[in-house]
């Protein structure tokens, strides 16, 4: 398949800036089959939501990127991050496959480590979330997580949960997919005992805590997309 970028990201390859489309893209990424037609380059995109909730409308447009989406017509849950997904018969167990060759914008590979990170060293951090996602949670539970391998995970409950990979084709089915391990850990105390020296330069936090919560502010809220040293995933179209 022969694949194209938008043009004002023309100079940037040429420069050897960005590397070649090609190169960017995973072995298998995702299609998207517009409604109509291929649009065009460039335009202005108006919006109807301005101010201090605009993040919110930002996700909607832009952000919305979780292992899983609704398909356009609201009718089915299909992949998008994720290659593929598996249930099993009692709804206890969800197995999803990353796509190949994922990365993030600066390059690093996008794999099940950032996945693993998230629960572990985020989600199950009483500090960092003391309160837990409810997607996550369910008849008080938390989920588990098992990591297969570098591509594929699974998620898993004591109880079935049939609604699960519902709501995670929505709302904040993002998390797990939200935190780029290789850049974070270094504003994390357990990976970087160097932290405070962080801290002392950053005059907006006291402590590590909120070092990492600023610069790994999750995807509805400001603070995320405030922060442009923070790689975002890349998902090919």
């Amino acid at each position: 398949m022969d694949y194209h970028q938008a043009p004002v990201l023309d100079k940037l390859v040429e420069s050897n800036a960005l590397a070649p489309v090609e190169q960017r893209l995973p072995v298998d990424p995702l299609v998207i089959e517009p409604v109509d037609r291929v649009g065009d380059y460039g335009g202005k995109l108006r919006r109807a939501i301005l101010g201090g909730g605009d993040q919110h409308n930002i996700i909607r447009m832009v952000g919305h990127e979780n292992l899983v989406n609704w398909d356009i017509e609201w009718s089915k849950v299909i992949p998008n991050i994720a290659k593929s997904f598996e249930i099993n018969d009692t709804s206890t167990e969800f197995t999803f496959t990353l796509r190949d060759g994922m990365k993030w914008s600066d390059g690093e590979p996008f794999t099940t480590d950032d996945i693993q990170f998230w629960y572990q060293d985020v989600f199950l951090n009483p500090v960092l979330t003391p309160v837990k996602n409810a997607l996550f949670v369910h008849n008080d539970k938390k989920v588990q997580l098992e990591i297969i391998d570098k591509k594929t995970f699974k998620f898993k409950f004591d109880d079935p949960n049939g609604l699960f990979l519902y709501n995670l084709a929505y709302g904040t089915g993002f998390l797990p997919v939200n935190y780029p391990a290789h850049y974070l850990k270094q504003f994390h105390a357990d990976y970087n005992p160097d932290v405070d020296k962080l801290v002392a330069n950053e005059p907006a936090v006291n402590n590590w805590q909120q070092l990492f919560l600023l610069k790994g502010a999750p995807l509805n809220t400001p603070g995320y997309w405030q922060n442009t040293d923070r790689p975002l995933y890349m998902l090919g179209h």
